[in-house]
């Protein structure tokens, strides 16, 4: 839509932009390779309204002078209508030509918005504001992996209530309550659970994201609001290739981060980065630079507090190390 309104400037008509944009919808898919059944062509409707900064609806004649102050807004939505499952390979029945699919072989509609401030005489020059914002974001939906990421992360939060209260009763109390429970397939929990971290990925497709770490003997979970709990194993086919822990500072300030600055990085293979993000690594991975299962791939785990760089730093490493050397992992100290 940007090159669109570029092209055509913010005074452009919701139909034009509608035609320009299936157009450039086109060309994408078909540079892309895209499995699109046979005889498709994109439909798209857009909408478009100028706004002033209070979202008061604006007409064209009041628009120009609003613009000229910087104080006026594009809203646009345009939606894909009929977007086409993926054409088989080994014939599936392709849809008929024509300017759209049938519902049956339909995924529904991809709606997107976008918000650009118009500036200058007339509007002839815009500012992206939707650029700010990430171009992806992950819910939860219902199904099995809804619900095995629902008992990962419960698991994981009852071994480490049973750990916390564990460690704060005396040694001597009558009725101290058992130790914690091993996960079944990550081992013992470390530390408490790290909550200022930050999940990095490498790409602009997947900006950080704040998670939660439980660090076990055999591996890890991260968990996310929206995305869920994400799985690192260490003792199976998508374990990471080298798990790297980057430290630095160390100084007397006040400031967090004159203190310590910690990182983890994990390597993964395309396959390995597929099974921790899902369909993310689509986007974020080595596959994407046309490279394949070949490619690997670095996460990083950043610490945003000083509490989770203390914990980091003398609690998950130690036991880690003698479990990653044997998996002929790599685990390095950088000052």
């Amino acid at each position: 839509m940007d090159e669109v309104v570029e092209t055509h400037g913010v005074g452009a008509t919701a139909a034009l932009l509608g035609k320009e944009v299936a157009a450039a919808v086109a060309r994408r898919a078909a540079a892309a390779g895209l499995a699109t059944p046979a005889g498709w062509s994109p439909r798209v409707a857009v909408e478009r309204q100028l706004v002033d900064l209070l979202g008061n609806p604006r007409e064209e004649g009041a628009a120009a002078g609003l613009a000229t102050e910087g104080r006026l807004l594009l809203q646009l939505r345009a939606m894909l209508l009929e977007v086409p499952t993926p054409a088989d390979s080994e014939g599936a029945a392709a849809a008929p030509p024509g300017d759209g699919v049938s519902a049956s072989a339909s995924l529904g509609a991809l709606l997107v918005g976008h918000t650009l401030l118009a500036t200058g005489h007339g509007g002839a020059r815009t500012a992206r504001l939707s650029a700010a914002l990430p171009q992806y974001g992950c819910w939860r939906a219902p199904g099995p992996e809804y619900v095995a990421g629902h008992e990962l992360l419960s698991t994981a939060e009852s071994i480490s209530a049973a750990r916390e209260e564990y460690a704060r009763t005396p040694a001597d109390a009558p009725r101290r309550p058992p130790p914690p429970p091993a996960h079944p397939l990550l081992g013992n929990l470390l530390a408490p659970p790290v909550a200022s971290c930050s999940l990095l990925s490498g790409s602009l497709a997947l900006p950080p994201a704040p998670v939660t770490l439980y660090a076990f003997e055999r591996g890890a979970v991260l968990a996310h609001p929206r995305m869920g709990p994400l799985l690192l194993r260490f003792d199976c086919g998508a374990a990471p290739r080298a798990v790297t822990f980057y430290e630095s500072g160390g100084g007397d300030g006040d400031d967090a981060a004159q203190r310590g600055r910690t990182l983890l990085g994990f390597t993964l293979s395309a396959a390995a980065l597929e099974a921790v993000v899902g369909a993310a690594a689509a986007l974020v991975g080595g596959a994407a630079a046309g490279e394949g299962d070949l490619a690997p791939h670095e996460i990083g785990l950043a610490c945003l507090s000083t509490q989770a760089h203390r914990i980091l730093s003398r609690e998950v490493p130690p036991p880690w190390n003698p479990l990653i050397l044997t998996l002929t992992l790599t685990l390095a100290l950088a000052l």
